[in-house]
C-alpha cells in the first residue's frame, strides 16, 4: 500500500498556443513558457528549482541533444533524472504513469513532463530560405530535425504499416470496443463538423465556398465512426 505522503498528485498544468505570425519561436522557448505557466498554476512557482526529474517528449520540428537539461538550466533546477522519449502519441500518458510510480516509490518528489513543437514556424522558415539557427534557435546542443527509422516503431510495426496514428489508434479503439461487446451499429456517429475550441489552431470554420465538400459538415448512415476500422480486431 502506498504511503499517503507519497501519493502522486498533478499540482500544475500549463499550455501555450503560438502563431508564427507573431514571430518564429523554437520549441524550447514555447516549452519553457508553458512550464512557467504550469509552475504558476501550482501556486508555488518556487517548485521550479526543486524539480528532481524532467521527462520530455522528443520534438520533431527541431532537434535537441538534451532538451530536459536545457530546460532545467533555464529553471534553475538540478534534476538527477532527465529523459527524452521516442516519438509517439502514447508517450505523455506512459511517462505520466512512470513518473507517478517513481513518486510512489519515493524515488522522486517533484517531476516535470513536457512537450512542444514549432512545425508552423520551422516550415515557414524553410520555405523562405532562412535557417532557424540564424535567428537564434538553439544550435549547441541542437539543430535541424533528424530522422531515425526507429522513431517509426518496431520493425514489426513498420512491416505491418502501423507507423501513423490513423492506423494505430483504431486498433486500440477496436480492441476496447470488442472487449465491451460493442457492434459497429452501436457506435456513435457524430457529424464531421468540429466545434471550434479556444486551443484550436484554426478557430473559425471555413465558409461554404472554401469547404471541399458539403459532406464535411454532415453525417450519413454510411459514415464510419471515428476510430473504427473495417477490419475488426479481437
Amino acid at each position: 500500500m502506498v504511503d499517503a505522503s507519497r501519493i502522486p498528485v498533478i499540482v500544475g498544468v500549463g499550455d501555450l498556443r503560438w502563431n508564427p505570425a507573431d514571430g518564429h519561436r523554437e520549441p524550447l522557448d514555447l516549452i519553457h513558457d508553458a512550464t512557467v505557466a504550469a509552475l504558476n498554476d501550482s501556486g508555488h512557482a518556487e517548485l521550479g528549482t526543486q524539480i528532481d526529474s524532467v521527462f520530455a517528449i522528443k520534438t520533431v520540428s527541431w532537434s535537441y541533444d538534451d532538451l530536459p537539461g536545457l530546460l532545467a538550466s533555464r529553471l534553475g533546477a538540478t534534476p538527477t533524472v532527465t529523459s527524452t522519449s521516442p516519438i509517439g502519441g502514447h508517450w505523455p500518458a506512459a511517462l505520466l504513469d512512470r513518473i507517478g510510480a517513481a513518486i510512489a516509490r519515493g524515488e522522486s518528489s517533484a517531476a516535470l513532463l513536457v512537450g512542444g513543437e514549432s512545425h508552423a514556424s520551422s516550415t515557414a522558415l524553410r520555405k523562405s530560405g532562412v535557417a532557424p539557427d540564424s535567428i537564434g534557435w538553439t544550435a549547441a546542443p541542437g539543430g535541424p530535425p533528424g530522422f531515425d527509422p526507429a522513431d517509426l516503431g518496431s520493425p514489426e510495426m513498420q512491416r505491418a504499416g502501423f507507423i501513423v496514428p490513423t492506423r494505430v489508434y483504431p486498433l486500440f479503439e477496436n480492441c476496447f470496443s470488442a472487449s465491451e461487446g460493442h457492434a459497429p451499429a452501436n457506435r456513435s456517429r457524430g457529424p464531421r463538423r468540429c466545434t471550434p475550441h479556444s486551443r484550436s489552431w484554426h478557430r473559425r470554420i471555413p465558409p461554404p465556398g472554401r469547404r471541399r465538400s458539403d459532406r464535411q459538415t454532415r453525417s450519413a448512415p454510411s459514415d464510419l465512426a471515428i476510430g473504427w476500422s473495417p477490419s475488426r480486431t479481437r
